[in-house]
């Protein structure tokens, strides 16, 4: 909202996800389930860490605070529906591109070759042709280049319908 970016060029699909693999410094490299001890929970509570991070902890604080009052800024409904509406775009953009998007590894976790994956670079910007198209099925604003891109799937797509 204070960069009015339409929130059609921002939406995106995880690919990162804990159980699966993502391409990283030319292979593909499990991403693991993040897990906490017992153990850790008690150093995490305990004096010794709060010391190590009051530093990051009041950074952390001031940020939300800073957060919290730009929202008030722009009206905390205005905020509110903004918010929502791009939550519901990108649990529409998960159901519809998440599955058929070729990512840079397979589930198996094998590198698919550079012609075959649907990634702008690397494992960043996948799917971007169905992002687009969601966007502009639930009249999403875009920039120019993207609702071109956007129209032209469309149209191609209308094409091939008998």
């Amino acid at each position: 909202m204070l960069l009015n970016i339409p929130l059609g060029d921002i939406l995106y699909l995880s690919v990162k996800q804990a159980g699966g693999f993502d391409f990283a410094w030319n292979g593909c490299m499990y991403v693991v389930k993040p897990y906490i001890s017992p153990t850790m929970y008690e150093y995490f509570d305990s004096p010794e860490w709060k010391e190590r991070v009051k530093y990051d902890a009041a950074l952390y604080r001031a940020a939300n605070r800073s957060l919290d009052m730009t929202i008030e800024m722009l009206g905390k409904k205005k905020f509110e529906d903004k918010l929502k509406r791009f939550r519901n775009a990108l649990k529409l953009a998960d159901e519809k591109c998440a599955h058929t998007v070729v990512h840079r590894c397979t589930e198996g976790g094998v590198i698919v070759p550079t012609q075959r994956h649907q990634c702008l670079w690397d494992n960043a910007a996948c799917g971007m042709n169905c992002l687009d198209e969601v966007a502009y099925e639930i009249g999403m604003q875009m920039t120019g280049y993207n609702a071109t891109r956007a129209k032209m799937i469309r149209a191609a797509k209308m094409k091939k319908q008998p």
